[in-house]
Parts: structure tokens; sequence; C-alpha cells
């Protein structure tokens, strides 16, 4: 009986702190994934001012059109990057950060069925105990047994 309990105490342990290491390495990639969305965004903004420029520096140019026409479709191309990056930031945010920061939740919903679990076990246990020890203290005394183990069910 003690070993049972013993090793359900440990396989309680063990199963609260997969749940805990799994909970702080997801938040971590988390972060490390917005942070890393931020940087993207970051480089997309600078990449529309530099297009920006390059169009401005493109539209001020009046004598050479070849060296117009080219800024102007290098300032396309530029813009076209951008809106890919603008794609992969959005979807970044979506599929993968707003799917990873459900799994705070799910983390904290496995923790509390765990808890409720291994409690509904342990009352078990308890009612087992007390019944054991009432039949030890009257093995004949019937009636006081099945009234231990009605009120138990109740």
């Amino acid at each position: 009986m003690a070993l049972d309990l013993r090793s359900s105490e440990l396989e309680h342990s063990f199963i609260k702190e997969r749940i805990n290491s799994a909970e702080k390495h997801i938040l971590d990639i988390n972060s490390k994934i917005s942070a890393y969305v931020k940087k993207i965004a970051h480089v997309r903004d600078s990449g529309d001012d530099l297009a920006k420029c390059i169009l401005h520096f493109a539209s001020a140019e009046n004598l050479n059109h070849t060296l117009r026409t080219a800024l102007g479709q290098f300032s396309d191309i530029l813009s076209s990057i951008q809106e890919y990056r603008d794609t992969e930031i959005q979807r970044t945010e979506m599929k993968v950060i707003f799917e990873l920061s459900n799994y705070s939740s799910i983390c904290k919903q496995a923790k509390k069925d765990l808890k409720e679990s291994f409690e509904a076990r342990a009352k078990e246990l308890s009612k087992k105990n007390h019944l054991e020890k009432t039949r030890g203290r009257n093995p004949s005394n019937w009636q006081k047994i099945a009234q231990v183990c009605v009120c138990d069910v109740i």
C-alpha cells in the first residue's frame, strides 16, 4: 500500500514536472518567435523607406530616362519584397504565435485535471483505508462495515 502511494506521488510529480517544462519551453519559443517577427517588421519598414527614397530619386531624375525607368522598376521590386515580408509576418503571427499562445491555457487545464484526478484517487484511498480499519477493529460487526460502505458511496 505504501509503495503504491509512493509510486502515485512519483507519477504525479513526474507528470506535473513535464507539464511545467513544456509550458516553460513553449512560452520561451513563443517569445523568441515574437522577437523574430518584430525584427522582420523593422526590416520591412526600412525596406519601404528605401523603396520610397529610390522612387523619390527616380522622380527627380529628368535627364537620364533609362536611369529613371531602372530606379522605378527597382523601387517596385523592392516594394514587392516588402509585401512578401508583410505576408510572412501576418502568417507567422496567425499560424505560429497565436497557436502557441493557446498552449498556456491547455497547460493550465492539464494541471487542473491532474490535480483533480490525484485528489480523487487520494480520496478513494482514504475511504478504502477507513473501511479496512473498520473491518480490522470489528470483523464480525457487519452492520458497522455496511454503514461505512454506504457512507462512502453517498
